[in-house]
C-alpha cells in the first residue's frame, strides 16, 4: 500500500518511529563500547571469507555488514546500525500485526515494540541482536502474508528472510523450525480440505518443498558456521547453565527489560530470599500484565495466529533448555531476545478488540519498559562496563598512568576508552586470546607494575571467576579503590619505591 498523508496508520506509525528515534538517540552515546562491541570492532574484514571462519559463536552475516558499514561511514557512526534495524523492525511490527489484527492491532503492537526495554537495549549495542530481532519479525510478517493471500511473493519473501536470520543467529533455528513445521500443517490442511481448489494455486504441497529445499541451499553457510564455531568451544567456567531461575528471568526481560527492581548483578550477589523479596512486586506487575494481555488474545484473536505467536513464545525455549541440559550449551536470555517480536504481536491482538482491561494492561508494561530504559541508561545502580567512569576516576589523580586489565578480553573496552598515552597492560586471567601476541603482564614484572592501576570485573562470590580473581589480586598486592559501577571494579597495585604510595 503506497503512503498516503491522510492515512492515520502511517501518520501515527511514523510517529512512533520518531519517538523511538528520539529514545535511541538519547541514549546511543551514553555508554562507552562494551567488550563484546570491542571485539566485533576488532575482527572486522571486507573479506567474507576470514569473517567466517573467526569462530566468535555467531553466523557471519552481522559481521559481514558491519564491515561494510564502517567501512564506508567510518567507526564514530557505526551504533547507527542496529539504531537502524531497530527502527525498521518497528516498520515490520506495524505491518506483521495489521495482517494479525487490524491496523490498530498493528499500531499498539508496533507501539510496545518500539518501548520494549529488552529491544531497546540490543538497538544500543554494536552487535547481532538488533538485526536477529529484525530478521525474525520480518520472517513472522512473511509468514502471516503467505497464509493469508497465498501469492509467489510472499513464498519468496520468507525463504529470504529465513535465511537471512539463519546467517544471524543460530537460535533463529528454532524460530525458522516452528513456523515452517505451522506452515507445512497449514498447507495439508488446505489441500485436504479441498484439493481440487488449491492444486494449482500458491497453497500447493510442491511450493512448500521448493521452498524448503531453497532454504536449506541458502543456510549453507549457517551449517559451515556452526561447525567452525562448534569446534571453539568455550572456556567451562564461561558456560550459563539452565535453571528455573534462568527461565524466568527470559520471559521477565520481555515483559520490562533487566532495570527495574534489582539488577542482574545484585540478583547474582543477593541471597535469594531477598533476591525474591525485591524483585517480586515488579514481576508480579508485569506477569500479571502480560498474562491478562495473553488471555484476551487467546479469546478474540485469530485463534491460528494465536496458536503460531504461543508456539513461538514456548517451544524454541523448551528446545534450548533440552540443548542445554543434554550438551552443556549455554542457556543466556539474548540468545532469545526474537521472542521480543511475538510478544509484540500478542500484544497487538490482545489490545485490538478488547477495551479498558486490556489498555490498562498495556499501559503497565509501557511504564514499566520506559522506566526500564531510563534506569539502564541514567541511573548508577544498573550501570555496567562503564569505562569512561574508570577513565574519568584514575584521571583525578594520574594524568599519564599504567592500567593492568585482569582480561584481555576487557582490555580492548579500555583501549577505546583511555587517551593515548596511557598504558593498558593486559592480565590473562580467564579468557586467553591466542590472535593477540603482545607481552602480557604477571606478578613477577614488579619494577613494571608498581603503582599501577588495576580494573577487574565483578564476579559473584564462591563462583570459580571470584576465586581466581582474588588470587590474582593478591599476588599483585592490589589494593580497593572503588567500584565504578555494577561490575567493574578499580585497585591499585603497591608501590615497592621507598617512601612512595599507591593510594589514591
Amino acid at each position: 500500500m503506497m503512503f498516503k498523508p491522510e492515512n492515520y496508520f502511517y501518520r501515527w506509525l511514523l510517529l512512533i518511529i520518531a519517538m523511538q528515534a528520539c529514545l535511541l538517540a538519547l541514549g546511543l552515546q551514553v555508554k562507552s563500547f562494551t567488550a563484546d562491541e570491542c571485539y566485533e570492532l576488532r575482527h572486522l574484514s571486507l573479506d567474507p571469507v576470514k569473517v567466517a571462519n573467526d569462530g566468535d559463536g555467531f553466523p557471519p552475516l552481522f559481521r559481514w555488514l558491519l564491515s561494510m558499514s564502517i567501512y564506508l561511514t567510518g567507526e564514530p557512526l557505526s551504533r547507527g546500525m542496529p539504531m537502524i534495524t531497530s527502527l525498521l523492525g518497528t516498520w515490520v511490527v506495524a505491518m506483521a500485526g495489521r495482517r494479525i489484527a487490524s491496523e490498530r492491532g498493528g499500531l499498539i503492537g508496533a507501539l510496545f515494540f518500539s518501548l520494549s526495554a529488552c529491544q531497546l537495549e540490543y538497538a544500543q549495542q554494536l552487535r547481532a541482536y538488533s538485526l536477529y530481532i529484525l530478521a525474525v519479525a520480518c520472517m513472522l510478517w512473511a509468514f502471516f502474508s503467505l497464509v493469508s493471500e497465498w501469492k509467489n511473493k510472499y513464498w519468496v519473501y520468507l525463504v529470504v528472510f529465513t535465511s537471512v536470520a539463519l546467517l544471524t543467529h543460530y537460535f533463529a533455528l528454532l524460530v525458522a523450525m516452528v513456523l515452517w513445521i505451522a506452515l507445512g500443517i497449514t498447507v495439508l490442511q488446505n489441500q485436504v480440505s479441498a484439493p481440487q481448489e488449491s492444486r494449482f494455486d500458491g497453497c500447493s504441497f510442491s511450493k512448500l518443498v521448493i521452498a524448503a529445499i531453497s532454504c536449506a541451499l541458502i543456510g549453507v553457510p549457517f551449517l559451515y558456521a556452526l561447525r567452525v564455531d562448534l569446534s571453539q568451544p568455550p572456556p567451562a567456567e564461561v558456560v550459563n547453565p539452565v535453571d528455573l531461575t534462568s527461565i524466568a528471568y527470559l520471559y521477565l526481560s520481555l515483559a520490562q527489560g533487566w532495570c527495574v527492581g534489582p539488577s542482574s548483578i545484585e540478583l547474582q550477589s543477593l541471597p535469594f530470599q531477598d533476591a525474591i523479596f525485591q524483585i517480586a512486586p515488579w514481576a508480579i506487575l508485569s506477569f500479571g500484565a502480560s498474562i491478562s494481555l495473553v488471555w484476551f488474545a487467546w479469546r478474540d484473536g485469530p485463534w491460528r495466529a494465536v496458536w503460531v505467536l504461543l508456539g513461538l513464545l514456548t517451544i524454541p525455549t523448551l528446545i534450548a533448555v533440552l540443548l542445554s541440559l543434554m550438551l552443556g550449551f549455554s542457556f543466556v536470555s539474548r540468545y532469545l531476545a526474537c521472542l521480543v517480536v511475538p510478544v509484540a504481536l500478542m500484544v497487538g491482538i490482545a489490545c485490538d478488540r478488547r477495551g479498558n482491561r486490556a489498555l490498562l494492561a498495556l499501559s503497565v508494561l509501557l511504564v514499566v519498559n520506559v522506566l526500564s530504559f531510563y534506569n539502564r541508561n541514567w541511573t548508577e545502580r544498573y550501570d555496567r562496563e562503564n569505562y569512561r567512569a574508570v577513565v574519568e576516576l584514575i584521571s583525578q589523580s594520574d594524568p599519564s598512568p599504567r592500567v593492568l586489565v585482569l582480561s584481555h578480553y576487557v582490555s580492548h573496552a579500555m583501549r577505546r576508552a583511555a587517551p593515548a598515552n596511557w598504558e593498558i597492560i593486559p592480565v590473562r586471567f580467564y579468557s586467553d586470546d591466542p590472535s593477540d601476541s603482545e607481552q602480557m603482564a604477571s606478578p613477577n614484572e614488579s619494577q613494571r607494575i608498581a603503582g599501577a592501576w588495576v580494573v577487574a570485573e565483578w564476579f559473584p562470590a564462591r563462583s570459580e571467576l571470584a576465586e581466581k580473581r582474588a588470587r590474582e589480586l593478591d599476588q599483585l598486592e592490589a589494593t580497593f579503590v572503588s567500584k565504578v559501577c555494577s561490575n567493574i571494579e578499580l585497585f591499585r597495585i603497591k608501590s615497592h619505591e621507598p617512601g612512595s604510595t599507591a593510594e589514591p
